[in-house]
């Protein structure tokens, strides 16, 4: 596999062995971050929570003078004071890259965003969620990969080797926000016998003309929603991680101020390649300096999940969200030690706080509760407002099975 530490060894000795002068580049942030819980803990061994905890995520970023080659590093780590599943240390990026001529390769650990939606990218499957660390799903874990591409004017092409799997993070018994049974990820199950090291591929077309964005995706390999399995022997309950092939499609039509987006995928899960389909559709309105160069957006959106239950009864998911958001063009300041990281933030993001579903052994995969993303490129200070209403679902796990 392509080891975080051998890309970035292996990047470092590319870029100095190179005539130009390379150039580097740093940021980051390092912040504290508060949580209060005005309830008691629902279940034994819960602490009650309210505290702070300690993030810093530092990043480098070196390029050849001919911006030919470029090396990335971007670790991550929280300290809690409660949980300590919720204390961890991850590498969101540690990769090399290099391009000419419009063709590109690189390999390392990294992150990667499909989809256009705001509340919810349902085609967005290649990372894991780091569960504890945002229960929203916007954080996500640095994934290993080796890529290839070429990138050209109206359509880039590129294809992924993924050769291990990153299992999702789960509350520990002491930690908040979790169900009544701590999940026992360290001891998650896996459908294929490689297990964490049954590798995956993924190849994604993005094509571009006038004011259409379209991606077509394909991916191959372990589901990144678990499914749960009670294991009444060892009294525990285990994720179970099955394989899934997918193709989708996510779409964008910008017009001024106006932005039309949709996205849907097919998949097929576990062996026996049960079908099931879902995604969702939504427009985006930009109202541009209203007061003081602060800009409004309004977002509303459908999200729907065709699955069929096991029982009699055929049911399945329909999600409407809204959500409006105020920017200022005004560049933010930057973050200190003691300010708490929702207070700046460098990228629009659309907060959504519903839980994670889960799925009993013999049902479908639980519906991704996250990928609440962020609008990439944008440099704004932003403040974000959200609100939901959910029909009932057939997997939902409502607010009150969280401690």
């Amino acid at each position: 596999m392509p080891s975080p530490r051998l890309a970035v060894l292996a990047g470092a000795l590319a870029l100095a062995g190179c005539a130009a002068t390379p150039t580097a580049t740093t940021a980051g942030h390092v912040a504290a971050e508060a949580r209060i819980f005005w309830q008691p803990p629902r279940y034994a061994g819960q602490e009650q929570g309210s505290g702070v905890s300690l993030v810093a995520e530092p990043e480098l970023d070196v390029k050849s003078e001919d911006e030919v080659q470029e090396l990335v590093a971007r670790p991550y780590y929280r300290l809690d004071p409660y949980d300590s599943r919720r204390s961890h240390f991850d590498v969101r990026k540690a990769s090399y890259r290099i391009e000419a001529d419009g063709w590109e390769a690189g390999l390392g650990a990294g992150q990667f965003t499909w989809g256009a939606l705001e509340s919810h990218r349902p085609v967005d499957i290649v990372n894991q969620v780091d569960l504890v660390d945002s229960l929203d799903g916007s954080a996500k874990l640095g994934q290993p990969f080796v890529e290839v591409g070429y990138a050209g004017e109206v359509a880039s092409l590129r294809l992924y080797y993924l050769p291990l799997f990153r299992e999702r993070t789960f509350p520990g018994v002491d930690g908040r926000l979790r169900f009544a049974a701590p999940i026992d990820g360290e001891n998650a199950a896996f459908e294929p016998d490689l297990g964490r090291w049954t590798p995956s591929g993924a190849a994604r077309l993005a094509l571009r003309g006038g004011d259409f964005d379209v991606g077509l995706s394909v991916f191959s390999g372990l589901s990144r929603e678990p499914r749960f399995v009670v294991e009444l022997t060892r009294a525990r309950v285990v994720p179970l991680y099955d394989l899934l092939q997918q193709g989708s499609v996510d779409a964008q039509w910008t017009h001024d101020a106006l932005a039309l987006k949709a996205e849907g995928f097919v998949r097929l899960w576990t062996r026996d390649f049960r079908p099931f389909a879902g995604g969702g559709a939504g427009a985006e309105y930009s109202f541009f300096d209203i007061v003081d160069g602060w800009d409004v957006t309004v977002v509303a959106e459908m999200l729907l999940d065709g699955r069929r239950s096991r029982r009699r009864r055929p049911s399945s998911s329909t999600t409407p969200s809204a959500a409006c958001a105020w920017a200022s063009t005004t560049p933010p300041a930057p973050r200190s030690s003691a300010a708490p990281s929702w207070t700046s933030s460098p990228e629009p993001r659309w907060r959504t706080s519903r839980p994670a579903a889960a799925s009993a052994t013999t049902g479908g995969p639980a519906w991704p509760p996250t990928s609440s993303s962020a609008r990439q490129g944008s440099q704004r200070d932003s403040r974000v407002l959200s609100w939901r209403t959910t029909t009932p679902r057939r997997t939902s796990l409502t607010s009150s099975s969280f401690g």
